[in-house]
């Protein structure tokens, strides 16, 4: 893949998946359902505020001038640690949510899938702008 046609596909995610999504409330909801889990797992952390520092990163790269961001090689060094873990891995306390079905909270599963997709795409996208530098 070119460097441009994976900075359309970030682009298209973003503005065609992200943008549209409804803003949600069901992290409140999730944790109420597995109470017991969080109360082991991760009794001292807050999974909204993670999710919001993990969101905020993928999405204000992928939303404004991505490719200026990237051109720099000092600044895909620094974005790449943080885009080379999923949530999951970022968050380990939370491993214990991967067993579970999470399609009950729509909106929620949602915008996790949309961004481990823009996640993968920002990924690929240093990758290339690397390979690309090297030459």
């Amino acid at each position: 893949m070119s460097i441009e046609s994976v900075l359309v596909e970030i682009q298209q995610l973003y503005t065609e998946e992200y943008e549209i999504l409804p803003l949600y409330e069901e992290w409140v909801e999730l944790q109420e359902s597995f109470v017991e889990e969080f109360r082991r797992y991760a009794a001292d952390d807050i999974i909204s505020a993670d999710f919001d520092t993990y969101e905020s990163l993928i999405v204000g790269l992928a939303s404004r001038r991505t490719i200026e961001r990237l051109e720099d090689a000092l600044e895909r060094y620094k974005y790449k640690p943080w885009l080379e873990k999923s949530f999951y891995d970022r968050y380990p306390q939370y491993r214990f949510l991967e067993r579970y079905d999470l399609s009950e909270y729509p909106k929620m599963y949602r915008t996790m899938i949309v961004l481990e997709r823009m996640r993968i795409k920002l990924l690929e996208l240093i990758c290339l702008l690397d390979f690309t530098e090297k030459k």
